[in-house]
């Protein structure tokens, strides 16, 4: 058995083919890499280097001949290895086959990693709306649209993934860090910016899933500080304010002037746009039994109208959503997909299944929320949304309302005078913070009440892995994103510095009770008044007494 190089001269040309001659026994046959040099560049004595460095391309060509020979070797000793002679038209056919799977490959290749970007983040935004997933998500589309306007000012439109280096990255980072939010003209946050790089790799690995591209850089890691909100979370106090106040209900006395009172609210809006007409459903029930109707899967199979209806205003039932979130610590998205039979009446708990992270989470109900459940689910059926709002009972277009809920959220802040001055701090890149004073009507939103629900059940010295379940995080480092800490106690750390405490005992009246008895009092005051307002259980509140009555040492 023998391998060697061999000259196949071209007719009418000064150039030659190299070509491997297979010799076994008395057959022989050749195979041509496809390596073509000069007559005079052939060198017949050095085997593994048969072209002369008098080739320009000599070390190129003398690899892929190298490369191409030990291939041969491999494709002999598979046919050895099947206890089969090597005869040479069994390594031609061997390697015909070979050759024909290898040029597949590449031609495969080619086409996988041939597909535009641009493209691919079309086909994606395709997918998402026909799946399902993250259905017509319109954070997901203007995160992407920043991606193809970078790409179409710094590349072209025909970029592909062998281009997502690490250059790339770099680059992009580096344009959203510049990028002017048109909406607000001020750049883009370094929240934003890290949401905008993940919705973008997140599409990668769609596209290397789906096999359109085969691979692409993914060990850049970003630099930016993202950790630098305030969390505005509202206080008891606050949250009594927005329970008491009914000033937005559709049921309520007429005002002086014979009108109902809640027309104050809405003068700048067209007339009854702010009307929520609910329509009044009973489920469908055996007409002897008034047992309700389930069909073979054990569900309930519908209800039918009573011909009534009852009403509510606009504000009204934002301000009741927004105070459900506060006491349930849900999101906005999981709010609006609430319907009356998504309550366990024999527990007293909500079990939902989270639209965001799809994590299974059971709401337990406490005073609040069990207050404003009853009021929309009196006499509806399970099938009807908890909550009624000026949109199609749909959850995608209900899902869209979130833009209004927020601006309504906002007025009714505004209308009840929420004026407190909040610190808003916006991070660009490496850059010092923007800080500006915002009053908190500028900056509540619905997710204020997810942060409110974590922020007063801390305060209230509830299990932190409770909290981080019942708001369906997997552990407590997303949850301390969400709690205001309680810094008030830090204000007494070095009380020993203060003038007041250098004053001798006998300048004080023996009477005085110590700082610490008046904290410890302050705090079971602080703890009936929960327990009057129904926000904690008696048994809950006894348990936390007795811990505050062991710091004074009383048992």
């Amino acid at each position: 058995m023998r391998l060697s190089f061999i000259p196949k001269n071209i007719k009418d040309s000064n150039e030659m083919y190299v070509v491997l001659k297979y010799s076994y026994k008395s057959e022989q046959t050749s195979f041509s890499p496809g390596v073509k040099c000069l007559r005079i560049d052939f060198n017949k004595i050095d085997k593994d280097n048969p072209i002369r460095k008098s080739d320009k391309d000599y070390a190129i060509k003398n690899d892929a001949l190298r490369a191409f020979k030990q291939s041969t070797f491999d494709v002999i000793a598979q046919i050895e290895s099947r206890k089969l002679e090597p005869l040479p038209t069994l390594v031609a056919l061997e390697m015909k086959k070979k050759t024909k799977a290898e040029t597949m490959n590449k031609r495969i290749e080619s086409i996988v990693d041939s597909y535009s970007i641009v493209f691919l983040m079309k086909e994606y935004l395709k997918f998402i709306e026909i799946d399902g997933y993250n259905r017509n998500n319109r954070s997901v589309k203007y995160r992407l649209k920043i991606v193809e306007e970078f790409i179409l000012a710094e590349y072209s439109a025909e970029l592909n993934s062998t281009y997502i280096t690490e250059d790339f990255f770099k680059r992009l980072l580096n344009y959203l860090i510049q990028r002017k939010a048109k909406s607000v003209h001020t750049k883009l946050s370094n929240t934003t910016i890290v949401k905008i790089i993940q919705q973008f790799r997140q599409m990668l690995n769609w596209a290397k899933r789906r096999k359109m591209i085969t691979d692409y850089f993914t060990d850049f890691r970003h630099s930016l500080n993202t950790d630098y909100k305030e969390i505005i979370a509202l206080n008891i106090q606050q949250l009594k304010v927005l329970v008491d106040y009914r000033g937005f209900d559709y049921k309520q006395p007429n005002d002086s002037d014979g009108k109902p009172g809640y027309l104050k609210h809405y003068i700048k809006w067209p007339k009854d746009s702010y009307l929520i007409k609910d329509e009044r459903l009973k489920t469908i029930r055996n007409k002897d039994t008034k047992i309700a109707i389930r069909d073979a899967n054990y569900k309930l199979v519908g209800a039918e109208p009573l011909g009534k209806f009852k009403y509510f205003t606009t504000y009204e039932v934002i301000l009741d959503m927004f105070l459900f979130s506060c006491a349930t610590g849900l999101r906005y998205s999981d709010l609006v997909r609430l319907k009356v039979g998504s309550k366990d009446f024999n527990k007293n708990v909500y079990p939902i299944i989270q639209k965001k992270t799809q994590r299974a989470v059971e709401i337990k109900e406490n005073s609040l929320s069990r207050r404003i459940f009853v009021k929309y689910a009196a006499s509806r059926s399970y099938f009807q949304y908890l909550f009624p709002l000026q949109c199609k009972n749909d959850d995608l277009t209900r899902d869209n309302y979130n833009t209004k809920a927020n601006k309504h959220i906002k007025a009714i802040f505004e209308i009840l005078e929420f004026k407190e001055i909040m610190l808003d701090r916006k991070i660009n890149g490496k850059n010092q913070p923007f800080d500006r004073d915002m009053p908190l009507h500028k900056l509540v939103s619905f997710h204020t009440g997810r942060k409110t629900f974590s922020s007063i059940a801390n305060e209230a010295n509830i299990d932190p892995f409770s909290i981080a379940n019942a708001m369906g995080h997997s552990g407590l480092d997303m949850t301390k994103k969400y709690v205001k800490p309680i810094s008030e106690e830090l204000i007494n750390m070095f009380a020993f510095a203060d003038v007041e405490s250098k004053v001798s005992n006998n300048e004080k009246p023996n009477s005085e009770t110590p700082q610490k008895e008046k904290d410890i009092e302050s705090q079971l005051a602080k703890l009936k008044d929960w327990v009057d307002k129904g926000l904690l259980t008696n048994e809950a509140y006894l348990a936390m007494v007795a811990q505050q009555m062991e710091k004074i040492g009383f048992k």
